[in-house]
């Protein structure tokens, strides 16, 4: 099949920051893909913590001029000329890292720890734009009837995936807390539920503790309260909150049972937090990190995903055109309690 090219205007519409806080909708060229690339037309892209970062001008590598993005789901709408795994008018999930694959953690299967890690979105050509040239091996098909909006949200399953396989090695028969019930502790739960594994979950916000009970947790705790020692006790407690102050992490280590493990995913605005020495010495904890995801965690969830294997926590709250991105950043960054996770839609 000969590949299509893009469209003959050779410009899109892009919601391009322009400076801290503020994002302008603009006409930008559409992006060339290489030989082994496809072009995406964006049809939904989800927020998430990393792009407020970027809308406030805390993001290392996001300068103003370009656009962010980093959850995005389309369908196909050119290919290069070597690409043989997917066809112009496929719908498809977008795997937004992309790795060497040449250094030895790639080599390893460990893409997440690449020595050149980046991501789509933080190279100026991010999601929220009509399109979006990636290398072919980064798209996945979703078959019909699956909803494009929700396959923009297996990129943060893949996260909690990583953290719940790979890094806390999760079984049946483990107790899990998960402190914020966010996008990526709600992801989490699915994951756990999944596995018929009691999970308890902690947050400030009633909505997102409703939507948590509505999921299957077996327990939900009110942050804003003091935690009553007998609340909890998991063998395995997931911090995916982070934050200013090591209070969250403290918490969890309140949250675990003796020789357990806290698994830290929130970020943490301090170059260093300290651990809460009693219990992390008195009893015997284990603290470890969880950085983004593999390509196969990627991979392991589309499949989930799409065969019904996982329920897809309905998360979506809010949906907003191109037009819309600065209202949505905006409310985020503020704080709105109603938004779990907001989809951007640029094509409307």
């Amino acid at each position: 099949m000969e590949p299509l090219t893009a469209p003959s205007t050779g410009m899109m519409r892009a919601a391009v920051l322009t400076a801290v806080r503020t994002v302008e909708v603009q006409e930008v060229p559409i992006p060339t893909i290489d030989d082994d690339g496809v072009l995406v037309r964006v049809t939904a892209n989800a927020l998430c913590g990393s792009d407020i970062h970027s809308f406030e001008g805390r993001h290392a590598r996001v300068k103003p001029g370009g656009w962010f993005g980093h959850e995005p789901a389309g369908i196909i709408e050119a290919i290069g000329p070597l690409v043989d795994t997917v066809v112009p008018g496929q719908r498809v999930a977008v795997d937004s890292v992309l790795p060497c694959h040449a250094c030895e953690f790639c080599r390893a299967g460990h893409t997440n720890r690449c020595v050149a890690y980046m991501t789509i979105g933080s190279r100026g050509d991010g999601g929220l734009a009509e399109y979006l040239a990636v290398p072919a091996r980064n798209v996945y098909p979703i078959p019909e009837p699956f909803s494009l909006d929700t396959a923009a949200l297996i990129q943060p399953l893949a996260i909690a995936h990583h953290a719940v396989h790979s890094r806390a090695a999760v079984s049946p028969g483990s107790t899990v807390a998960v402190v914020g019930a966010g996008p990526i502790g709600l992801c989490i739960l699915a994951l756990c539920r999944a596995m018929g594994i009691e999970t308890t979950v902690s947050d400030v916000r009633r909505a997102r503790l409703d939507m948590a009970a509505e999921l299957g947790a077996s327990k939900v705790l009110d942050a804003s309260a003091p935690l009553d020692a007998e609340d909890v006790k998991a063998d395995i407690t997931f911090d995916c909150v982070g934050g200013e102050s090591p209070t969250i992490l403290e918490a969890c280590c309140a949250m675990t049972r003796p020789g357990g493990m806290v698994v830290v995913l929130g970020t943490y605005s301090s170059p260093a937090i300290p651990i809460p020495t009693a219990a992390f010495n008195n009893r015997e904890l284990i603290v470890v990190s969880s950085r983004s995801y593999t390509s196969s965690s990627y991979a392991a969830c589309v499949g989930a995903a799409v065969s019904d294997e996982i329920e897809m926590p309905p998360m979506i709250t809010h949906v907003f055109p191109l037009e819309g991105t600065q209202e949505a950043l905006t409310r985020i960054s503020e704080g709105d309690p109603s938004i779990v996770k907001a989809v951007i839609h640029p094509g409307d």
